[in-house]
């Protein structure tokens, strides 16, 4: 048998008893069935408030009913307790509003479990000899066991994970305010600085994102007084490309000049570099598969060339490039029959090496000399 039919199998088997537990609360309703579902539940239930309060599970475990507040910013709630292995500190754990209904929910389970007895603790375990003691580690394995079993794609997130990820937000939220963090999670200001205070991989990547997206539109934008510039497509024949990035109309006795919507700023035309062509006045190109591959060619090249300079300098220097080529592209896209459809599958050729003859060369070269790896 197959471990992926074993896996099925079990599964199968823990709904199965899942289901006849449920079916026999009815016979006997303060049954061990009924009393290791409610155990499970409360396990569940401390972890959700460590989530909520990104308190320290030895924390949560001693934390006492008549220690209850509420709290006036959040109308949540807040409890005290003592953490040992700070020496006796006090901590205050809390959760806002949007809590307050599954803190309910662990209550009655709560009530139910003590039927009548008392207890000072929150979170409370009754062992097979009936007594009620404190939630144990233990107590969250189970929850960890069961989750495994009936859920095995569900990724367990354990409670210094919640804890840690609650600690994050909290330096995000405050702006780098490691004393107030300190204050929420109960930890000295230099605990703060070492494990929370560190961006984490997903907030560093998000934040470099939007770093390069706004360097990248700050060089287009200073490049352009119009968002949108007209581009000249060719419709007919008897113009044939004359340019390695389309056709030039340009007078033999005018020099080139900047189309309307440039700036100053943009990459000069000059008949001797042919990417600056797409900023010409004189600039046309036709709606066809060889037009397409030239520019789908240039644009490859230069992100391709990316990584041999500082981002800022690519990105003033290429980036108004690139979005004029994704600008021509549109348009000629809007035109051509089966436009979109024919220029992804001219870049997916170019991505695969087939390039137009003459940046073909030119990339062979950038190659040659590293600055395309």
């Amino acid at each position: 048998m197959s471990q992926e039919t074993d896996k099925k199998k079990q599964h199968y088997q823990t709904h199965e008893n899942c289901r006849m537990t449920i079916r026999n609360f009815k016979n006997n309703p303060r049954g061990y069935a009924a009393t290791a579902l409610v155990n499970r539940a409360l396990s569940a239930g401390l972890i959700t408030f460590v989530s909520a309060s990104g308190t320290n599970l030895s924390v949560v475990q001693e934390l006492e009913l008549h220690t209850e507040q509420i709290v006036p910013s959040t109308q949540g709630k807040r409890y005290s307790g003592t953490k040992a292995r700070a020496e006796g500190k006090e901590v205050y754990p809390e959760f806002g509003v949007e809590y307050v209904p599954v803190f309910k929910k662990i209550m009655d389970l709560r009530k139910w479990l003590l039927n009548g007895r008392e207890s000072l603790l929150i979170f409370t375990y009754q062992a097979d000899s009936g007594d009620i003691f404190r939630m144990e580690p233990s107590c969250v394995k189970e929850v960890k066991n069961l989750f495994s079993s009936a859920l095995p794609e569900t990724v367990w997130v354990t409670p210094t994970q919640w804890r840690k990820g609650v600690g994050s937000e909290y330096i995000k939220l405050s702006d780098g305010d490691t004393l107030l963090t300190s204050e929420k999670l109960g930890n000295s200001e230099n605990v703060v600085r070492l494990h929370y205070a560190r961006p984490s991989i997903e907030d560093t990547a998000t934040e470099l994102t939007a770093f390069f997206d706004s360097v990248y539109s700050k060089a287009i934008s200073r490049t352009r007084s119009l968002s949108e510039i007209p581009v000249k497509i060719i419709e007919d024949s008897d113009h044939p490309s004359n340019t390695p990035s389309g056709y030039c109309d340009r007078p033999v006795e005018l020099p080139p000049a900047l189309a309307d919507g440039f700036t100053a700023l943009a990459p000069v035309p000059s008949c001797g570099e042919p990417v600056t062509c797409l900023f010409c006045v004189y600039f046309s190109v036709h709606a066809d598969e060889q037009d397409i591959r030239r520019l789908v060619s240039l644009e490859y090249i230069l992100k391709s060339s990316k990584g041999s300079m500082a981002i800022e300098k690519y990105a003033e220097k290429f980036s108004p490039m690139i979005h004029r080529i994704s600008e021509v592209l549109v348009e000629i896209g809007k035109v051509a029959e089966h436009g979109t459809s024919l220029i992804d599958s001219i870049k997916a050729q170019v991505a695969g090496g087939k390039l137009d003859k003459f940046w073909q060369i030119h990339f062979n070269t950038f190659v040659s000399v590293g600055v395309v790896s």
